[in-house]
């Protein structure tokens, strides 16, 4: 046995052409053990990654390769999309965690999560956290603006209720349920009513995470169809409908102020304030 890997060896067999190439036993096995050794060395750090992830609730590095797996992504891709999967979900805490999206709309949000979804978020950065963060803030008055115009656009004229050209006393909201129970996507929208109601009144923003949906599944569940908050009220029904009253006239005002900011000859002057 003594020099066996030092020797070369080769075979024919059943390879191309007939041939196996000569190998080097003794690389061979160096190569192996080296292989081995960084497999192993790979593991002890994936589950340090994966403690560290877990302790900061981001997810970890071996939920994004199992995802790989079913998406039959090759190894090359593994290390880019292990740190976008980290980035991601490290943009998902923050937004959440800061109450960042607290100051977004419906279209904003929208955008982060198909981001966040897709793993095409930034580079986690302190440059790229801060510039984010700067960014959104400072358009927090625009996209509240623009939350209400799409809520406006959303509206439905074929009930009485609807005003074509103005926020009334009543709307109709659509897509309030879906299969007879609260749905996302409308408490998203009422979202989108309360943060503006609120800026207009002079308090604080509400968190995103005691958002309406939430409010309004639980009352949903114990079979209730009706809630009455600080700017309206509103009744859902199982055909996808959400009957909303507005409370406050002087907000009511400032909502039309919005719309006609947007389309200054969508509403009469002496019925900036129309209600019904």
């Amino acid at each position: 046995m003594d020099g066996l890997f030092d020797r070369e060896v080769s075979a024919v067999g059943g390879g191309v052409g007939g041939l196996i190439p000569s190998v080097s036993i003794a690389h061979l096995v160096q190569q192996r053990d080296g292989i081995v050794e960084r497999v192993r060395q790979a593991n002890a750090l994936l589950r340090e990654a994966d403690s560290m992830a877990r302790a900061l609730k981001i997810g970890g590095p071996t939920e994004v390769l199992q995802n790989m797996c079913y998406e039959r992504q090759t190894l090359t891709e593994c290390p880019e999309k292990v740190v976008a999967g980290i980035d991601s979900k490290a943009w998902a805490l923050l937004l959440g965690e800061t109450g960042l999206r607290s100051f977004m709309d419906k279209k904003a949000r929208a955008e982060w999560d198909e981001q966040i979804r897709e793993g095409k978020t930034p580079e986690l950065t302190a440059d790229s956290v801060e510039a984010t963060f700067t960014s959104l803030y400072e358009a927090r008055g625009d996209m509240f603006e623009r939350g209400v115009i799409e809520l406006f656009r959303r509206l439905s004229w074929n009930y009485k209720t609807n005003q074509p050209a103005a926020f009334g006393r009543r709307i109709i909201v659509r897509g309030m349920t879906n299969y007879g129970h609260i749905a996302w996507a409308g408490c998203n929208e009422l979202d989108d009513l309360v943060r503006a109601f609120s800026i207009l009144d002079g308090v604080p923003e509400p968190d995103h995470r005691g958002g309406t949906f939430s409010t309004l599944h639980r009352l949903d569940l114990a079979g209730e169809r009706e809630w009455i908050g600080p700017y309206f009220k509103i009744r859902w029904f199982g055909n996808g409908n959400g009957h909303l009253t507005f409370l406050r006239d002087d907000l009511i005002d400032g909502l039309n102020r919005i719309i006609a900011k947007q389309w200054p000859d969508a509403l009469p002057c002496a019925q900036q304030g129309a209600r019904r």
